[in-house]
């Protein structure tokens, strides 16, 4: 008895068996199969010529670092697969070669950081499951965020993300929000004053300066929000250093992150407490100039201390001095260095481990910021401010 059922189940199990056979033929190969043989015709040339021909003629992307050092080289004939070619044209030459995608190949100079260790294609080698061989893998450096609550890498977060890494913060000697953001794409930072720089990130912002408009931008120190969304009465600039990262994501983050950041997020992620290691560093910073004295001087230090195997805890803190340039000659004033400010900093991160999948971790955080007078004038038509001729200091405490 005919059964369209049956035999509409019978064609749809028949076109699901095709399927699945065509997708295991053509699953692509993920890695540079260094085993393929190529016949290969290179004359004797210089170094960079034959690497040239070699990547025409094994249909390759070959990336070359810019110190390589050229030679002569004495070519390659016949057919060979394409570790045996790499290794006879790299021959005495000081280079390397390693594999860093599904159709490139880099060449280095062997022994460098970037080099790890160099590729053999051999039968004994041990590969990977896409057949790549084990040591031709090279671990390119990543950055790893949380923007979206969860470790994944920027490169793989759904979403425009700028990362400034703390490695980044301590070599420029960044100092504050003005020195960094101007790293990251799409967000301007009107200089104000003390704390009072209002980040505007893709062109969104209520207002230069808070006041009593909401604000576009949240202000995070990792999970903790520092920015009142209804009136914020300041711009919290937290000191970079020991810092692990700041991530700048570009919004609308709302959801993620609450309403006052409609046009993003600016997040200082600390560096934790490291279990079971002893590590200290210092910083010293003093700028001057000639004629002029000493403009700023910065000391800081942090330390972590491991207390016994689940249990550690990192101090970090720092000072810094800005003694000012800009002298006020109003008559009814008479002020030097009325920009003058100060800054006083410092973090406490407490991580207990009890189980490997169980971490307990408490922040403390003071930063407090003064500065001698105000950069702006409020009096319409007039370069004045309602108090003058007295200093309007602002002391910020968080």
């Amino acid at each position: 008895m005919y059964d369209p059922c049956h035999e509409g189940m019978r064609r749809l199990l028949r076109t699901l068996i095709v399927f699945s056979i065509f997708a295991a033929v053509t699953k692509p190969a993920w890695a540079v199969d260094l085993s393929q043989r190529v016949a290969f015709d290179i004359g004797p040339q210089k170094l960079s010529a034959a690497l040239v021909a070699f990547s025409r003629q094994a249909k390759l992307q070959v990336v070359v670092a810019p110190d390589i050092v050229d030679r002569d080289s004495a070519g390659i004939s016949g057919s060979l697969s394409i570790g045996d070619a790499l290794d006879r044209l790299l021959d005495h030459s000081g280079m390397t070669y390693q594999v860093i995608g599904d159709d490139a190949i880099t060449i280095v100079k062997a022994g460098s950081p970037a080099s790890g260790s160099p590729s053999r294609a051999n039968g004994t080698q041990p590969t990977t499951p896409g057949g790549q061989p084990a040591e031709s893998i090279t671990t390119l450096n990543d950055v790893t965020v949380t923007s979206s609550k969860r470790k994944a890498s920027v490169r793989d977060t759904p979403g425009s993300v700028g990362v400034v890494t703390g490695s980044e913060l301590e070599k420029s000697g960044a100092a504050g929000l003005q020195d960094y953001l101007k790293l990251v794409p799409g967000v301007t930072l009107p200089e104000i004053g003390n704390e009072l720089s209002t980040p505007i990130i893709r062109g969104i912002s209520t207002s230069i300066v808070p006041g009593s408009t909401q604000a576009t931008t949240g202000i995070f120190l990792d999970e903790t929000s520092l920015s009142d969304p209804f009136i914020p009465a300041s711009v919290p600039d937290i000191n970079p250093f020991d810092l692990e990262r700041v991530e700048v994501l570009k919004g609308p983050v709302g959801t993620l992150f609450g309403a006052d950041s409609l046009a993003g997020a600016i997040r200082y992620i600390p560096r934790k407490p490291q279990l079971g290691e002893f590590d200290a560093k210092m910083l010293a910073e003093r700028y001057s100039v000639a004629d002029g004295g000493t403009i700023s001087s910065t000391l800081g230090g942090e330390v972590n201390l491991p207390l016994g195997s689940e249990v550690a805890v990192r101090v970090v803190g720092i000072y810094r001095r800005y003694n000012g340039l800009i002298d006020d000659l109003d008559s009814r004033r008479d002020q030097a260095d009325v920009d003058r400010s100060k800054q006083t900093s410092t973090r406490t991160i407490a991580t207990w481990k009890p189980l490997d999948r169980l971490q307990f971790t408490a922040l403390y955080q003071y930063q407090r910021t003064y500065r001698a007078d105000e950069s702006f004038a409020d009096q319409p038509y007039r370069y004045e401010r309602a108090d003058e001729p007295f200093p309007t200091a602002q002391d910020n405490l968080y």
